[in-house]
Parts: C-alpha cells; structure tokens; sequence
C-alpha cells in the first residue's frame, strides 16, 4: 500500500513539474526538521547558491512577509531536535538566521523517559535523536534566531475540541515566553498540511497576540505570502539540488485546493 502511494505521488509531482511549473518564486519560505552533521554541507550548499541568485536570507517570519520587491528566504526550523542548537555555529559562519518554532511538552533537562517517548510518539517522527534542552533554547534565542511556538505537545491541533486545541498552543505560547524572557509572535502548527489545522484557530492565534501563522504545505511558493498563512516547503537535505529547485518551481496551488494534498510529495 505504502510503495503504491509513493508511486502515485511521484506521478502527481512528475505532472506538475513538467506542466504547472513556474519560475523560481522571489519569495521563498524554507523549512527544516532534524538535521545531521553530515548533511551540514548541504546546507552551506543551498545557502551559497541563493545568494549567488542575489536572494537574501531572514529567520524574521514577519520581515519575509511585509518585505516588497526583492530576492528573499525565510528559513525555519521545526520541532526540538538537538541538530537545531548544533546548527548555531555553522549559521554564524553563514551568517544566517533561522525561526525556530518549539513545543513544550519535552526538554531534556527538565522531563522524564516517559515524557520523552510521549513526546516522539507524538512527533511521528521514527528517527531516534537527541531532544533540545532548556539551557539550549535560550542560547538560540540569544543567538538571534527568533523563537516560535509549535503547539505544547504536537499533535493534530484539528482533530482535537476547539477548547483542547485553544490550550495546545496558548501554553506553548506562555511556556516558551517565561524560557526566553521575552514576547513570542510566531506561530507553526504541527505536520503543516490544510488538514492539520482551521481557520477558527487561526483566527485565534491573531486574538491571543501571534504576528505569523506558519502553514508547511509543499508546492504552495507561488502563493501570496501572507502574514497568517506563510507557506513553506520543505528542503530535502538528501535530494539534489536540483530536484529541491524543480520543487520550489511547482504551483501546487490548484491541486491543494482541490485536494487539501501536496503536488510535491
């Protein structure tokens, strides 16, 4: 079933990459999940590219949205992976900043085995690598990476009551401002597809103070970048980059709406 499914959406991206595919949008939003050292190279590869494009970068989910008329990549970060803290000196090198967008249901100096397998059940996520501390995130914040909230325990903020779901990403919202000692004006939900969240939440979201809403819907670049609707896709450390720019080059804005699925994966 799985190797059918793959096999249909390699059919799907083929079509659009071949037939409902543009230029390289100018205003690019960029998502990672967890890094490893050897894909550092990677990285330092999809940097120097664009900016030899004449893009710049900003990790400022706000300064991407409202800037006009020029080349720009908004790169961020998702979930607590350890690889994000590793990722500070390398960042510096490039001179680069990220948005880093947390739960705060785990934290390696703070919570138990327990909490810890709940918490990677919950990212279904099946690669076993180290969880950020506390200690650590105030030293992103310090860094000058801007500081998100990704719901408290990562779940399906869509398939819970509106109540539960409200709470979900008040208390992340709340728990991360007492860590870092300061506002935190972005927000991304868990798994990122149309699926995973509503228009009520976003709605409160904008109520309880967030600046940014963050979707993670691939193939959507030739959207309008909106302050509660950023659309990012995914960077795919492992694939070349020249299929990481054919995705990029993909408007999936028709299949998403009629499907609520990606035409990039």
């Amino acid at each position: 079933m799985r190797i059918g499914k793959t096999i249909l959406q390699e059919k799907i991206r083929w079509f659009h990459e071949r037939f409902v595919s543009g230029k390289l949008p100018s205003k690019l939003g960029i998502y990672f999940h967890e890094l490893h050292e050897n894909q550092f190279d990677s990285i330092r590869q999809f940097i120097e590219y664009f900016r030899k494009e004449g893009y710049r970068f900003t990790g400022d989910p706000l300064e991407f949205v409202e800037s006009e008329g020029e080349l720009i990549v908004f790169l961020s970060l998702d979930d607590n992976f350890q690889s994000t803290f590793d990722l500070l000196e390398l960042a510096d090198e490039l001179d680069v900043k990220f948005a880093v967008y947390l739960n705060t249901l785990y934290f390696r100096d703070r919570d138990d085995h327990q909490v810890r397998s709940q918490y990677r059940s919950n990212l279904r996520n099946d690669v076993d690598c180290e969880l950020l501390g506390q200690s650590e995130v105030r030293e992103i914040a310090k860094r000058g990476h801007s500081i998100g909230a990704h719901s408290h325990s990562h779940l399906q903020l869509s398939a819970l009551p509106q109540a539960e779901a409200e709470l979900e990403i008040r208390r992340c919202k709340e728990e991360l401002e007492l860590l870092v000692d300061g506002p935190v004006q972005h927000f991304s939900y868990p798994f990122g597809m149309r699926r995973h969240f509503n228009e009520s939440l976003r709605e409160y979201c904008r109520n309880i103070g967030f600046a940014t809403v963050a979707n993670a819907i691939p193939g959507m670049q030739h959207c309008q970048q909106q302050r509660y609707a950023i659309q990012r896709t995914g960077w795919m450390l492992d694939e070349s980059l020249e299929r990481n720019l054919a995705n990029l080059c993909i408007d999936g804005r028709i299949y998403e709406r009629l499907t609520g699925r990606s035409a990039v994966i």
